[in-house]
């Protein structure tokens, strides 16, 4: 199918019976089946109408080209891991203040008189880079070196697959927007596009 074609689907007719039910070869294969992520879905009535990438040229037919990385790493180690990511050549990431917890639920500790106290929420920061797959594992090492301590709390990486990426200024998509673009003439730089 082409891009955008569309799939319909629907329940057999009001009417009933065996016989109103599709065969096999009638059926349509529904896009998890075939593979392919839903860009368009619509349910009207008994039709459900469905639509998808197909991979004609110019389009990434679904296939995932980029990663997300979110990483939840110690505050101490938020400098070595942006180096360590830059000498990588991943220079753009976005960088959020987050309390939280994992495996280890916080921590006990004791105070004066021998009181107990526990602090169950502790600070991290969460990272978001988006990468091309070639780029993901060097992206991954560099951060589990550089975050590395041995100790309970050292943080997480989650990765999810993106489909496309768009910048805003140029409308490059994919991999293209997620270069370093020279600022656009008699424009100063206002920051990472």
């Amino acid at each position: 199918m082409r891009a955008g074609s569309k799939a319909a689907a629907g329940p057999p007719s009001r009417r009933g019976g065996a016989a109103d039910l599709p065969t096999a070869e009638e059926r349509v294969p529904t896009p998890l089946e075939l593979n392919r992520p839903v860009t368009f879905a619509r349910c009207d009535g008994w039709q459900l109408e469905v639509s998808w990438f197909s991979g004609e040229a110019g389009e990434t037919g679904g296939k995932v080209t980029m990663q997300k990385i979110e990483a939840i790493i110690r505050p101490e180690k938020l400098s070595s891991v942006k180096e360590a990511l830059s000498a990588k050549g991943i220079c753009g990431l976005n960088i959020t203040r987050i309390t939280g917890r994992g495996v280890q639920k916080g921590i006990v500790g004791t105070g004066h008189g021998e009181e107990s106290y526990e602090i169950d929420l502790l600070p991290k920061v969460k990272l978001e880079i988006v990468v091309s797959d070639a780029a993901t594992e060097a992206a991954i090492d560099a951060i589990c070196q550089t975050a590395y301590t041995g100790n309970i709390g050292d943080g997480k990486i989650f990765l999810s697959p993106v489909t496309d990426a768009i910048r805003i200024r140029t409308r490059e998509r994919g991999d293209a927007a997620l270069q370093e673009a020279p600022p656009a003439e008699g424009v100063a730089s206002g920051g990472r596009d």
